[in-house]
């Protein structure tokens, strides 16, 4: 029977993941994780920057940027993701990725230690993100959220329902929410907390709970807190710095 229930967990999820693509997600991205060899940070960095002007030669629609950790045990690491992007993207974009692949190692592949993968899905109806924003924020806090299976879909209506005080609060800063689809333990879900500066992270005047409360009351507040304690098993909080200089961002189609 436990073998059972592990095979059917993936079918699960899969009933999932299409009910929450209808109600939210938008577009997808891969986000990359890179571990330089030890001692060759700046050698990784050298290469992937000859890497990113490959992209510029060959005219690469596509936006590429990367993070630098700034705390966790990742310092030193770095994410590269694309963002933005439907399924059907990724089978125009496959002859690319192929080249993109094979130059990436010519030029970076002898500094990398590790390399591995995801697909995250946006969830916009979740987010709140920055009011005019054309690229990354300089900052960002990440918490990678790990849940208890089977409790994904309470999970969503639960952020759906702090989402919806928070905006009618105007609450804070922006926030943005993304969820797994591929690559790693499920079910994951990701919060963004993205910042222009380090005065950015400083905690609005009213608390968030109160702020709750206020939205729907202390009976519901209670409620929805008492969900999504019981569905996180566990969660990460690292901070990110966007690179600029390792990072590709495509010109501006002609008019």
């Amino acid at each position: 029977m436990r073998r059972i229930g592990l095979l059917l967990a993936p079918l699960a999820l899969l009933l999932v993941l299409p009910a929450l693509a209808q109600q939210e997600m938008a577009t997808v991205g891969r986000v990359f994780f890179i571990k330089p060899k030890a001692g060759m940070q700046q050698q990784y960095e050298a290469a992937y920057k000859k890497h990113l002007a490959w992209h510029k030669t060959q005219n690469d629609t596509w936006s590429w940027f990367t993070w630098e950790y700034e705390t966790g045990d990742r310092i030193g690491q770095y994410i590269t993701g694309t963002f933005d992007h439907s399924w059907a993207d990724f089978d125009a974009h496959a002859k690319m990725d192929e080249a993109d692949n094979a130059d990436y190692q010519t030029n970076a592949g002898a500094s990398v230690d590790s390399l591995s993968g995801i697909i995250v899905a946006g969830l916009p109806n979740l987010s709140n993100p920055p009011a005019g924003a054309t690229g990354p924020a300089a900052l960002a806090t990440v918490y990678t959220m790990h849940l208890n299976f089977g409790h994904d879909r309470e999970w969503a209506n639960a952020l759906n329902k702090i989402t919806q005080a928070l905006k009618k609060a105007n609450w804070g800063g922006a926030f943005e929410w993304y969820v797994l689809v591929n690559g790693a333990e499920h079910p994951t879900y990701y919060l963004v907390l993205p910042r222009a500066n380090w005065a950015g992270f400083a905690p609005p005047p009213k608390p968030f709970p109160v702020v709750l409360e206020e939205a729907v009351g202390r009976t519901e507040a209670e409620a929805v807190m008492r969900t999504l304690d019981k569905a996180l098993h566990c969660e990460r909080s690292e901070l990110i710095r966007l690179r600029p200089d390792l990072s590709y961002t495509p010109p501006p189609p002609a008019r």
